[in-house]
């Protein structure tokens, strides 16, 4: 129990406020319930009281890190700078369009969001289209504005292709992970894309190192460089747990902490025999059959696929060998076989790890942490099931 009174009037506007409220109704200050200490909206401890408390996504209530950008649940954006799901540019998440590649996203949760929409498909939150001059709200596809009678260009040039950007200096197209327009020879600054003389160590804008040195071969490579010519090895441009830009070869995010994969390219492989699962024999009835495919279809009898000892109804884990044999469905209590993704009785999505239940657009799982990963087409490298782009070469999945 706090030793601290609470005020009567807010600390920032000095208007008159509820104890223990949490939010100032009049100015929107986030407020200490226990002492009323006006809060930064990533602190999670009272400076004053000691107090603490969990941060939550504003959109789905899943538990967030005062470091995440965006939430690991359903991805909204948490701060009012977020990297663009189009280009990785830091923007402003209410000013909807991206200045450097003029791709929209949504200002609600930062989603990628196709030309003229007017309803994000992520979190569904809907917007009407304004006219450039007079900002009056025009209908999709109009070529005149009712208002004020602007005529909006029809033969409007098609956007750039995903992952491209007009050069600063040119305006010729150029892909991001090269760093240099192929038109002009300027180089450019993968993080803010301002162009930089051709002999330049560091973006005069932001400061950003244009080259890094690959950690494996040594090559010299430009800092937005998606992979090493030398050596395949690849480098991740997105944060996998809080979607941040990254550029160079950190070994962890600067923005979240957390530690990076090291991938490399995979190479081209050579057609492989496998051998099928080995059948065991029944340690009560003889017969041989697969014990990875459940019980003894003669007499019933459970066996453990990797030992063939005996393993009774109520046993998770072979007393004999240590393997995982089974997993429980926490929601129904159905057994089923180690490693399932989904019971079979209830459809209730489990951790292939642990078995603890998840939901179907969880990346990780809350009991044991392992992050459910797909394989990017184009590359290889494994990359969160929610990703709208891979990390590392910058395919744009659908």
């Amino acid at each position: 129990m706090s030793n601290y009174t609470f005020p009567t009037r807010c600390p920032t506007c000095h208007q008159p406020i509820e104890a223990n409220t949490e939010l100032c109704p009049h100015c929107d200050q986030g407020l200490c319930s226990e002492c009323g200490q006006p809060l930064a909206p990533e602190e999670v401890a009272c400076p004053r009281c000691g107090a603490t408390w969990e941060l939550v996504c504003p959109l789905c209530e899943a538990v967030v890190s005062s470091e995440d950008i965006l939430c690991p649940s359903c991805g909204a954006a948490l701060r009012e700078e977020i990297p663009c799901p189009h280009c990785s540019v830091t923007v402003r998440l209410e000013e909807i369009t991206c200045p450097a590649c003029q791709h929209d996203h949504c200002p609600n949760c930062g989603r990628a969001l196709p030309d003229d929409a007017t309803r994000c498909p992520a979190c569904g939150e809907t917007f009407a289209l304004t006219c450039p001059q007079c900002e009056a709200e025009i209908e999709p596809g109009a070529v005149r504005c009712a208002a004020c009678g602007a005529e909006f260009d029809a033969a409007a040039p098609p956007p750039l292709e995903a992952g491209k950007r007009p050069c600063p200096r040119c305006g010729a197209p150029y892909h991001t992970t090269d760093g240099v327009c192929a038109e002009c020879g300027a180089i450019i600054c993968p993080r803010c894309g301002c162009a930089c003389d051709t002999e330049a160590q560091t973006c005069s804008n932001c400061q950003l190192s244009l080259q890094f040195n690959c950690p494996e071969c040594g090559q010299e490579l430009l800092a937005g460089a998606s992979v090493c010519p030398e050596c395949d090895r690849l480098f991740a441009r997105q944060c996998p747990s809080c979607h941040a830009p990254l550029y160079g070869a950190p070994i962890e995010c600067p923005a979240c902490h957390q530690g990076l994969p090291v991938a490399f390219k995979p190479a081209a492989e050579e057609p492989t025999m496998t051998l099928a699962a080995p059948s065991i024999a029944c340690p009560d009835c003889g017969r041989r059959f697969k014990a990875s495919r459940g019980a003894c279809p003669q007499c019933g009898q459970l066996v453990c696929p990797a030992c063939g000892a005996r393993v009774f109804e109520d046993e998770l884990v072979c007393a004999q060998c240590g393997q995982i044999v089974a997993s429980i469905c926490p929601r129904c209590g159905q057994r089923g076989p180690a490693g399932a993704d989904e019971c079979s009785r209830c459809h209730q999505p489990l951790c292939p790890q642990c078995s603890a239940a998840i939901q179907e657009t969880d990346v990780r799982c809350p009991q044991c942490g392992i992050i459910f990963t797909e394989v990017c087409t184009d590359c290889g490298a494994e990359v969160p099931l929610d990703a709208a782009q891979c990390p590392y070469c910058g395919a744009q999945f659908d």
